[in-house]
């Protein structure tokens, strides 16, 4: 079953493909969402009505957001307008995620166990 069948997510990211990236596609495709990465075009230099108004698009055309790569404030102030989950950096190893997935113990792979607990925060922010 596709739990996040028909759902529309974005990949906002600002350094070249890497495992994290990866990772979050991987999560959200195998629950049955789409996923879009682009580059955000932003930086802290930008106009906040800049901001808002990407903001505001982001959150017509998606469900929720990942940001990796971009300034934490950056983040706040997407956040702060889109009016859906945004998430900054949920599948990098510098997330809380991460060390969440090392807790679940030796039984399953941790590659396996990041995914199921990105997963859980999927389902849980917009299922």
């Amino acid at each position: 079953m596709k739990l996040l069948r028909g759902k529309n997510l974005g990949l906002l990211c600002d350094t070249p493909p890497d495992d994290a990236q990866a990772l979050f596609r991987s999560a959200a495709e195998a629950l049955g969402a789409r996923v879009a990465v682009m580059r955000p075009g932003l930086s802290l230099r930008s106009a906040p009505q800049e901001v808002q108004n990407t903001a505001r698009m982001l959150g017509r055309l998606y469900e929720a957001v990942e940001c990796q790569g971009l300034d934490p404030e950056l983040v706040q102030r997407i956040s702060q307008h889109a009016g859906i989950p945004i998430f900054d950096g949920a599948a990098t190893k510098d997330h809380p995620t991460h060390r969440l997935a090392e807790l679940l113990g030796d039984a399953t792979v941790l590659a396996d166990n990041r995914r199921f607990v990105l997963q859980a925060l999927l389902l849980d922010a917009i299922a």
